[in-house]
């Protein structure tokens, strides 16, 4: 519940946040439809994270969002070790030299 579009757009408005949603960075539901145990999940970010390379543009436009204003990359996903943005995040990381904090709940 609260991960859609218009949703987090509203609430991060309420704040004085922006919410940029970049659907090219993704991984497609049919992709990730299958996935049972870490190694089905690390094949699948390992050819996300390969992926990446040819998306250069849409990782650049990313990494300049973050180093502009305070920026998270968020999913529905709690474990960064179960979705993309943990490879997202540190191809990023890379690029630009920014530190990667993963949030936890406690």
């Amino acid at each position: 519940y609260g991960f859609a579009g218009r949703s987090i757009s509203s609430m991060a408005g309420k704040v004085g946040l922006d919410y940029v949603h970049l659907p090219s960075l993704g991984i497609k539901s049919a992709n990730r439809q299958q996935l049972v145990d870490q190694e089905d999940y690390d094949r699948l970010f390992d050819w996300y994270e390969r992926g990446l390379v040819d998306r250069s543009d849409d990782v650049n436009t990313a990494a300049d969002y973050v180093e502009s204003a305070p920026s998270v990359l968020m999913c529905m996903e709690a474990d960064p070790g179960r979705c993309h943005r943990a490879r997202l995040a540190h191809t990023i990381s890379v690029r630009r030299r920014i530190p990667v904090c993963h949030l936890y709940a406690s």
